[in-house]
This record gives C-alpha cells, structure tokens and sequence, in this order.
C-alpha cells in the first residue's frame, strides 16, 4: 500500500531508509521512490541553508560597504 504524503513526510530519514531497503528486498526491480524522498528532503535542507548563508553574506556585504563609505567620508 502505498503512503499519503502526510505519511511520508512523518517518517524519519531512517524509517524512509529502512522501507527503502524492505522494498529492494521484496522485489525484483529497484524502486528508488524511497531514495527520491530522501533526495528531495535533502535538497530542501541544502537550500534552507544555502539561503541561510546568503543572508549572512548579505548583512556581511553591507557592513563592509558601510565602512568603506565612512571610511572614505571621513579619512584618517
């Protein structure tokens, strides 16, 4: 039977694994649904913090743009 997407989304990373393993057992042909859940949950994390860093890189920037412009305003 196959899970709802509620269903799947409240499996562990282990649990996803483990059925992942149960069905290459069980059948003849490698299904890689598993893998692909797993694929997408990791590409979401990727990008959570990808954006993460973006934002730090943008605060970061802006500091440096703000004392280069004072730095120039008023030299030493």
């Amino acid at each position: 039977m196959a899970e709802t997407l509620k269903e799947l989304n409240n499996l562990t990373d282990e649990e996803l694994i483990e059925r992942h393993n149960q069905a290459v057992k069980n059948s003849e042909f490698l299904d890689d649904f598993y893998l692909r859940v797993l694929n997408w949950r990791y590409q979401e994390r990727h990008t959570t913090s990808i954006k993460r860093l973006t934002v730090v890189i943008t605060i970061m920037t802006a500091v440096v743009l703000a004392a280069t412009i004072i730095g120039v305003a008023f030299p030493i």
